[in-house]
């Protein structure tokens, strides 16, 4: 099932994941994310935090982030702490986050990447509120086990899954993205004139990207093109 293009059952997983992980660590709040090729954030969930942490964050305070995913993976990080990355971003800008922190009652904060393949594909944000305990050498060490804990078990996510397959298709095969938009769509059960309707295309524009899709995969049929999806 999927609710908002979103599959409902990968979505338990991120929440399941969030509250594991946070209940593990003693901290009220979560928040997580996935990141596109660009390592730019995309589709954050929050949990134990009022909603518009989210929207004071993406206005503008993104900028004075010393926790930003984009650092971190710079620095091939998979666990960020705010006291060792502050140092990152100018003294105005921390005394600014910090105080963004504190409006909604965040006394601390780590970030976890996971990583797949040599590229970060996912984070979480560990909020630690004024009535939890502080962060410890011990959450630290809790921390990592559960960073490569998680990490393995969200390499099975239908994100991370889909977006291995696209890499595949456009590096292996040379599909353009129009194309793999065709290959997902005939992947699950759509007809020529399924993937023309869903589209926006004409039913003779359709047939010409399999066509194309056959010639670049090597194969004849569309069975064979989707085993080849499937089992690379």
């Amino acid at each position: 099932m999927r609710q908002g293009g979103v599959d409902s059952s990968g979505m338990d997983m991120v929440r399941e994941t969030a509250r594991f992980v946070s209940s593990m660590l003693d901290a009220s709040g979560a928040v997580f994310y996935w990141l596109d090729d660009s390592n730019t954030v995309s589709d954050p969930v929050i949990f134990g935090v009022s909603q518009t942490c989210l929207t004071d964050y993406d206005s503008d305070i993104w900028q004075s982030d010393p926790l930003l995913a984009r650092r971190l993976v710079d620095r091939n990080k998979r666990i960020g702490l705010l006291k060792e990355e502050s140092a990152a971003v100018p003294a105005d800008a921390r005394d600014r986050y910090r105080g963004f922190l504190s409006a909604y009652d965040i006394e601390d904060c780590m970030d976890m990447l996971f990583w797949k393949d040599g590229r970060a594909f996912a984070g979480l944000g560990v909020l630690k509120l004024r009535s939890d305990s502080p962060l410890s050498a011990t959450t630290l060490a809790t921390a990592q086990t559960m960073q490569s804990y998680v990490e393995v078990a969200l390499h099975s996510h239908p994100s991370v899954t889909e977006r291995q397959t696209v890499n595949r298709l456009q590096h292996q095969y040379g599909l353009t993205q129009r194309e793999i938009d065709v290959v997902m769509l005939v992947s699950n059960g759509a007809t020529n004139a399924d993937v023309a309707q869903l589209l926006g295309i004409g039913l003779a524009t359709a047939k010409t990207h399999m066509i194309n899709i056959f010639n670049k995969m090597g194969v004849e049929n569309r069975a064979a093109m989707v085993a080849r999806v499937v089992r690379p």
